[in-house]
């Protein structure tokens, strides 16, 4: 991942649109394609990367592909809890509706359950057989990534970082402490269009709260006109700067391109540094409380 920072992601991307999507993103250079159990369209996008390789687009040695188990919790009403060999059998049938030999990437999508532990142990497993290249977690604190110290060092951490949330302190020392590497999400949360049509979470927000996020919006827009760049390819390539790699959505094939142009450009230093004074702890994606807390507040 440390060659490929930049993921198209395809987060709430409906089957039909996940496969367009895909085919136009590997045409236009992408090279990391995300998705997830829960997203609804594995099989969509396993068929595009099939026809993508099948038409000399890409061969699957110069792809990356990442998923994610749905872990389940029996507490939070998210389905069953998967247990050590349930999260195996989802690996492999993931794989299968891809139509995959193997994932680069398979992470666990939170620690919502009381069997996380076993769910990672399988993931041990399963990367030592060759079903996974890398494993990870998402949305995981310090506390749950201390349950899993003694097995293999997660490769990722998927959290939500913005110039508005960037994560705990002690979180960050303790992943870059322990060699874990920070992937973004929700970096793109100040746009006004983020997420359209979605209320995840943005009902809860206080007025007080909607004005620093405006205010928030304003700067990032003032950094945007000195720099030449569209707003989000500055809160893109300001994730980047923090050494953070991110997962822009898009079916757009115009924004598609601009979101792979922050690979080539820096944000001024000075302007880095007025994006880093916008923290201020708040998280804009589906907000729990995390087992154990740890600083991660936020779940894709």
């Amino acid at each position: 991942m440390s060659q490929l920072p930049i993921a198209l992601g395809t987060y709430q991307v409906k089957a039909d649109d996940a496969y367009e999507a895909v085919i136009k993103g590997l045409q236009v250079g992408y090279r990391h394609i995300e998705t997830a159990q829960s997203y609804g369209n594995e099989e969509a996008i396993g068929r595009a990367i099939t026809e993508s390789i099948d038409n000399g687009v890409i061969t699957r040695n110069e792809l990356t592909v990442t998923t994610k188990l749905w872990p389940g919790s029996d507490e939070r009403n998210f389905g069953k809890e998967k247990g050590y060999e349930e999260t195996v059998e989802a690996c492999k049938s993931s794989l299968n509706k891809m139509g995959l030999d193997y994932f680069d990437v398979y992470l666990i999508h939170g620690p919502f359950s009381s069997t996380r532990v076993h769910q990672y142990e399988a993931l041990c497993k399963l990367k030592a057989e060759g079903f996974c290249k890398q494993i990870g977690v998402s949305n995981y604190g310090v506390d749950e990534l201390e349950e899993i110290k003694h097995l293999d060092v997660p490769f990722v951490n998927q959290i939500e970082v913005s110039p508005i949330c960037r994560q705990s302190a002690h979180l960050k020392e303790y992943m870059e402490e322990r060699g874990i590497r920070v992937w973004a999400y929700g970096s793109l949360s100040l746009l006004s269009n983020w997420r359209e049509g979605s209320r995840i979470g943005k009902e809860s927000f206080s007025n007080s709260e909607i004005t620093s996020m405006q205010n928030a919006r304003k700067v990032v827009e003032a950094v945007s006109e000195r720099s030449g760049k569209t707003m989000a390819q500055v809160l893109l390539r300001w994730a980047l700067e923090l050494n953070c790699s991110i997962v822009p959505k898009s079916t757009n094939e115009k924004r598609m391109r601009e979101n792979l142009d922050v690979l080539s450009w820096s944000i001024a230093k000075e302007d880095m540094e007025v994006l880093n004074g916008l923290d201020m702890g708040m998280p804009m994606c589906w907000s729990f409380d995390p087992v154990g807390g740890g600083g991660v507040q936020t779940k894709k």
